[in-house]
């Protein structure tokens, strides 16, 4: 949308926008929609907006293999999926001394 490639999300060939906002058939996607009809609307907005800090977030996540949420949310993740989330500190653990 940015680059006016598309009007909007859902006309993004590799989107899968149009299936959530416009309950269109999708080869990939199937079953219900996992939005009800008052999250459609918010992700319609959200898709419409332009903010740089968000994008910059969604890039961020991206391009480290890491998912975008809450603090909350990745909590909830660690323990479905049972590995860490957060990324560590970087570098090599300090060696204890005695």
């Amino acid at each position: 949308m940015r680059a006016n490639i598309v009007k909007g999300g859902e006309d993004y060939i590799w989107s899968s926008a149009k299936a959530h906002l416009l309950k269109a058939e999708d080869d990939i996607l199937s079953g219900e929609s996992w939005l009800e009809e008052n999250e459609v609307i918010a992700y319609r907005e959200f898709l419409r907006q332009e903010n740089q800090n968000i994008e910059d977030s969604i890039r961020k996540a991206t391009s480290a293999g890491r998912p975008l949420g809450s603090e909350q949310f990745l909590k909830i993740l660690e323990k479905i999926l049972e590995r860490d989330i957060f990324p560590r500190k970087a570098g090599r653990s300090r060696k204890k001394t005695s």
